[in-house]
């Protein structure tokens, strides 16, 4: 298991789990405390309490490790009773916000000011100057879109309900506060793993969750859980660049764009596309920049992305990323004006990068491959 920036998105399952507990109250069969409540009376209880609600608020410290690394992350969800939820989370100076309005689920990228939309098996990705791309979903199970039900999911353990057996381990303190300690293993000993929750004996609230298995453990440390609570309806609707993008620099001309980073920027020098608009972009504050700038000659528009960050970051821009490894899409090497440029060709877009002074420049459009190698070799600094 690799703990990267995907794994991170994981995690917003793990809390989501609290916010729908009630499809842990199915469990195979009960194994009862001495002198107390049994398992399944107390996950039946936290069920209720969370069935109950129109409104959830969560904020909560996910802890992801394995032996090779650990992964911590800042997690803020919030969900109602009408298949509706948002959830935010930070780590390691960058952030993602998944959700759902009920109809749709979307992932938005403050950083990069990237709004992903998934709906009726496509994914429609809009870059932060409105650029827009569709693809095919394929059977893959996109972001926002998962079982929330499922302790297992963020670790991969697939149990259905009727395969659980639920113990209650002890009642004790917890923070000061008693809790009973739930612990739901699978009923077929062969499969190896367990979720355990800490559940609050005055009010059924989950107060911490650990889901442990050979690969990984989860852990959700809850700082704060609200029922109830007043949530607008634009709280489940995507942002835009405009509205929640963070560290972002708009820019109206390619001088401004040069002199808000700190390498040469470069710039379309082809009579026939102009300037439109442009972003810079800072991944993290210390992982370089990106200068995102879009040119059109009236009736197609052309994106030229430029980085000195430590990689070019999928879908800005739509620029380069792990999409053009699938079997739908043709790359090859060509030299352009002394360049090595790999140009990929994915349907009717075109994407052609290179290195130059330690930056990855990048361009793409929805024009013919040729036009688009003859704007690579237009390529020039703006200081020329």
């Amino acid at each position: 298991m690799n703990i990267d920036d995907r794994a991170t998105t994981r995690t917003a399952v793990a809390v989501a789990l609290l916010l729908t507990v009630a499809g842990l109250g199915a469990a195979g069969f009960t194994l009862a405390a001495p002198d107390g409540p049994t398992g399944e009376t107390v996950l039946n209880q936290t069920e209720q309490r969370y069935a109950e609600a129109e409104t959830l608020t969560v904020e909560a410290t996910v802890t992801v490790s394995n032996e090779s690394a650990t992964k911590t992350a800042s997690v803020s969800a919030v969900a109602t009773d009408e298949n509706r939820s948002r959830v935010i989370v930070e780590s390691d100076n960058r952030s993602l916000i998944t959700g759902t309005n009920g109809t749709a689920a979307w992932t938005f990228v403050p950083t990069t000011g990237t709004v992903t939309v998934y709906q009726n098996d496509t994914a429609t990705t809009i870059g932060p100057l409105g650029n827009t791309t569709t693809r095919e979903l394929d059977g893959e199970k996109p972001a926002g879109e998962y079982n929330y039900s499922e302790p297992t999911e963020p670790v991969g353990m697939d149990w259905n309900e009727s395969d659980r057996s639920v113990e209650l381990v002890e009642t004790t303190s917890y923070e000061d506060t008693e809790v009973h300690v739930v612990s739901i293993t699978h009923a077929n000993e062969s499969v190896d793993g367990e979720a355990r929750l800490w559940i609050r004996t005055a009010d059924s609230v989950v107060v911490k969750q650990r889901v442990t298995t050979p690969n990984a453990t989860v852990v959700v440390d809850v700082a704060e859980t609200r029922f109830n609570v007043s949530v607008a309806d634009s709280t489940f609707q995507p942002p835009t660049a405009d509205d929640g993008a963070a560290g972002l620099a708009p820019v109206d001309s390619t001088d401004a764009l040069d002199a808000a980073v700190s390498f040469d920027a470069v710039a379309l020098a082809d009579g026939a596309f102009t300037f439109e608009r442009g972003v810079v972009s800072r991944f993290g504050g210390t992982d370089g920049a990106t200068a995102v700038s879009r040119y059109t000659n009236g009736s197609a528009t052309v994106t030229l992305v430029q980085t000195d960050a430590s990689s070019l970051p999928a879908g800005t821009a739509n620029a380069p990323d792990e999409d053009l490894a699938s079997d739908t899409v043709s790359t090859e090497n060509v030299t352009v004006d002394g360049r090595t440029v790999t140009v990929a060709t994915r349907e009717d877009r075109v994407v052609a990068w290179w290195e130059s002074e330690d930056t990855t420049i990048a361009v793409t459009g929805e024009i013919p491959r040729n036009r688009l190698i003859e704007l690579v070799e237009a390529t020039a600094p703006v200081a020329e």
